[in-house]
């Protein structure tokens, strides 16, 4: 059965630094079941990078996504400000 199994979107944006990025990790099955997990990032208006990791189960999964978000908590380290839940509008 294909289909999207989970999706979560971050976005960093500070208009007075020019800073627009966007995070994106979905998840969904193949037609052969497997978990193909995605990692969509990049300044947010653009095609941005994309890397992309199939994993035998959901266990695996679950771990590739922690390692990742446990990534984004030093974001503001790397880029200086952090995820924000709600959206960011570039044309503000």
């Amino acid at each position: 059965m294909m289909g999207e199994v989970f999706r979560i979107e971050l976005q960093a944006c500070d208009p007075a630094r020019n800073l627009w990025r966007f995070y994106m990790i979905e998840a969904e099955r193949d037609l052969f079941d497997d978990l193909i997990v995605r990692l969509h990032y990049g300044r947010i208006g653009t095609r941005g990078q994309t890397k992309t990791h199939i994993v035998a189960d959901t266990a695996e999964a679950m771990r590739l996504v922690r390692a990742c978000l446990k990534r984004r908590q030093s974001a503001p380290k790397r880029i200086g400000m952090g995820d924000r839940k709600d959206s960011c509008d570039p044309g503000q």
